[in-house]
């Protein structure tokens, strides 16, 4: 058994708590690091404010080599402040993102996450 988890996710209080439960159980993990942002599968696949991914890269780099996260989940959400799009955008962007994530770890497994309309957890496969 690990110890953490890493989620990458929108800062929205309707998905903290099942996220966690969720990481926690399917992967087996005591704690889940959760780094924040209003839609931040918007900004990791569009990859236009650097600022803002340097930071995402920066905390994510604390939990996974000091926390010794090794699986990291990016998170989207049906109705979503920071992502506009509809939902198959926000999917396409949690694909991307997914993506450029693994580039910044080659030894850590990265998921994608969605919470539907129901805020049902689904995993996001390319």
């Amino acid at each position: 058994m690990s110890i953490f988890a890493t989620a990458i996710s929108c800062m929205d209080g309707r998905i903290q708590i099942k996220l966690q439960e969720y990481i926690k159980n399917k992967y087996d993990v005591l704690y889940v690091d959760t780094i924040t942002l209003a839609g931040p599968v918007k900004v990791i696949a569009r990859n236009q404010q650097k600022d803002l991914i340097h930071n995402l890269q920066l905390r994510s780099d604390i939990s996974i080599n000091i926390h010794q996260s090794n699986i990291i989940a990016v998170v989207g959400h049906h109705d979503c402040a920071g992502v506009t799009e509809d939902n198959k955008t926000q999917i396409e962007y949690i694909k991307s993102s997914v993506s450029a994530v693994k580039k910044w770890y080659k030894d850590v497994t990265v998921i994608g996450l969605w919470f539907d309309e129901e805020f049902n957890i689904k995993e996001i496969n390319d």
